[in-house]
């Protein structure tokens, strides 16, 4: 994984939060702090919390005398879920790195990540982290999304842009939409000290209120901006306008709907 698809810089995280988040991220997040919920913690970690979309539901969800602890490595995102949960007094928000946690052992009841583990340089390190903090027979809910082509918006967009770049196709979606083999994950999740895992995937609907809505937040809402702005140099290629005619001819323009697939482990330690 290239070491700058995990840094998202302020007006990244401000297009993340107004585009995507909506689009993609706020039903997963309500699903993923509904299963923490359910478990009824004291304790919650959150590491790589970006804006606090999960951060949100699990602030409303959790029994009042539960305590949220959100992180993330970005700065920029957190300024958002700070500005977004400054009421509540039983959540704090911290910069925190998930492959060395500043906390002590046992400490949580539940950690929790959504599609963030994929942004992880050493994924294991990130489950033995999650393990560590966690008190037996804690548990460590997460997801991460499934592969490309069953994600219809971002696999749309991924092709288009191979088509406009053929010498050089931007490979920023590779991280986000490859890390997805169950047996796989299930495995390192064993070699991290976890015993029962439960898996399970999740099909929603992703829905924008226009294509270029949608455009709007995958293109420039992360890493992948950054890869199309060396591509394009002096260009004058109306990249907006050509992603959302393709947008628009497959899923449609106003609104624009297309089909997502996560898939979701509760992995549990003895």
């Amino acid at each position: 994984m290239n070491k700058n698809h995990s840094v998202f810089n302020a007006e990244m995280a401000a297009n993340y939060d107004q585009y995507l988040v909506p689009l993609i991220f706020d039903g997963y997040a309500q699903d993923l702090a509904g299963r923490a919920s359910g478990y009824r913690p004291k304790h919650v970690l959150e590491t790589a919390a970006g804006t606090g979309v999960v951060t949100g539901h699990l602030d409303r969800l959790l029994h009042e005398s539960a305590h949220v602890t959100a992180t993330d490595l970005n700065p920029g995102m957190l300024d958002i879920a700070t500005s977004k949960l400054q009421s509540s007094s039983r959540t704090k928000l911290e910069t925190a790195d998930a492959l060395n946690l500043p906390y002590d052992d046992q400490s949580f009841d539940v950690v929790v990540c959504q599609f963030g583990i994929m942004f992880f340089p050493d994924k294991l390190a990130g489950m033995q982290e999650a393990a560590r903090v966690l008190k037996p027979g804690g548990t460590f809910a997460f997801s991460v999304w499934d592969a490309l082509e069953k994600n219809k918006h971002a696999h749309t967009l991924t092709k288009t842009l191979a088509e406009i770049f053929p010498d050089s196709p931007p490979d920023f979606m590779n991280t986000p939409f490859g890390y997805y083999q169950v047996d796989e994950i299930r495995h390192e999740l064993q070699m991290a000290g976890f015993g029962k895992i439960n898996v399970c995937v999740l099909p929603k609907e992703g829905v924008a209120p226009t294509a270029q809505d949608a455009v709007q937040g995958m293109l420039y809402s992360s890493p992948l901006a950054l890869e199309i702005e060396e591509r394009l140099g002096t260009s004058n290629i109306d990249l907006t306008d050509t992603l959302t005619k393709a947008l628009a001819e497959h899923h449609g323009n106003s609104p624009t709907r297309a089909p997502l697939q996560a898939i979701v482990f509760e992995a549990h330690l003895d």
